[in-house]
């Protein structure tokens, strides 16, 4: 339906929050780097 709101921006942030605690705790990446390191 077009006329559906569909808020998954407010969904996904937990999701991404919590994938980028995994790769931190994989040493992936650290919480401290900027942004930019990483685009």
């Amino acid at each position: 339906m077009a006329d559906s709101v569909f808020r998954i921006g407010s969904l996904t942030k937990q999701f991404t929050a919590a994938a980028l605690l995994m790769l931190a705790e994989d040493g992936k990446l650290s919480l401290d780097d900027p942004v930019n390191r990483y685009l």
